[in-house]
């Protein structure tokens, strides 16, 4: 396969995108075929790799993405046609089966069946979606069945903000280089990403009942002994802060987490109050504000960023978390 060139489309890049790009482009001309880019949560990976599969469908070749979520199949499927509203974008989860696309975008349960796996055909591009899940055995049977391994087999590009394991499992048995990568801090600096003010709240919680996983609480038990806790109090202490409203975004009125609408008192459409998409705000350091890596347990509080691309809020309780009961 030639390597892709960077091409314009109605979505455009925002210049480290760009960078990104040009960096996979790069690296495939100096012989690289498996490789990684590292992008923080909200900075645009999936308008990344867009972008690159509508340029090598441009070229008459074919382009695969594996991803493990229904959400993300959407979310691929989604971006592709705004880049290219005339793709030919197939999804292959189970029942359906649209394997003649010129775009593949499958569940990775799906097509680790050697039956499903048998009917996809070739690929030039394959994409693998949040691919610190890439070490697995199921991947590596499917990126083996596809010839990725080979040297003369796709070119693979795997996506992610998190490319640390909790179970310690490195990536260099998938991929062979890092070829780009960009985190929070950079994307809160660069006016990318909102910055973010944390905000403790105890909750008389008992995690006894909630078992570990590689280290941490089990994310659904987790969520589900804060369900149980008291959201009236995260209410409570929301209304309670005096948040600088010239600096005010949707996000930092709420906290995040699963099953607890009722913490989201007022928080208006983000597509109504989003800050321009191509104006990156200054970012002023202040000493009530600091940001928290992805990923870090943090105590009570939570992550949060906004893509300021789309407008989409993103936000996470931590993985581990100690609250004073």
């Amino acid at each position: 396969m030639s390597a892709p060139t960077a091409m314009s489309a109605p979505l455009a890049l925002r210049p480290y995108q760009r960078q990104a790009a040009d960096a996979v482009i790069s690296a495939y001309r100096r012989g690289v075929r498996r490789m990684l880019v590292q992008l923080a949560t909200g900075l645009g990976k999936t308008v990344l790799f867009a972008h690159l599969a509508h340029t090598v469908v441009s070229n008459g070749r074919r382009v695969l993405i594996i991803a493990h979520r229904d959400e993300l199949l959407t979310q691929a499927r989604d971006k592709l046609l705004t880049v290219d509203p005339s793709a030919d974008v197939g999804i292959v989860r189970a029942e359906l089966d649209e394997t003649d696309a010129r775009i593949v975008v499958a569940s990775i349960q799906t097509i680790v069946r050697p039956n499903r796996l048998a009917r996809l055909g070739r690929f030039d591009l394959v994409v693998v979606d949040e691919c610190h899940h890439a070490a697995a055995r199921s991947y590596r049977d499917v990126l083996e069945a596809l010839g990725a391994f080979e040297p003369d087999g796709p070119m693979v590009l795997g996506v992610t903000a998190t490319p640390g394991r909790g179970d310690g499992v490195g990536l260099d048995s998938v991929f062979q280089e890092i070829v780009y990568e960009m985190g929070i801090l950079d994307g809160i600096q660069g006016g990318y990403l909102c910055d973010l003010r944390a905000v403790s709240v105890t909750l008389d919680t008992d995690f006894s009942d909630v078992h570990t996983r590689n280290g941490d609480l089990a994310d659904g038990e987790l969520g589900d002994a804060l369900i149980a806790a008291d959201p009236q109090t995260v209410t409570r202490v929301l209304a309670s802060q005096k948040f600088d409203r010239a600096r005010r975004t949707p996000l930092e009125e709420g906290v995040f987490t699963r099953g607890i609408p009722q913490a989201l008192p007022n928080i208006p459409p983000a597509a109504e109050e989003r800050p321009p998409d191509t104006v990156p705000r200054p970012f002023v350091p202040s000493p009530e504000w600091q940001v928290v890596p992805d990923g870090f347990p943090c105590p009570p509080g939570g992550e949060f960023n906004m893509n300021l691309q789309t407008g989409v809020n993103q936000g996470r309780w931590p993985d581990r978390a100690e609250v004073a009961g």
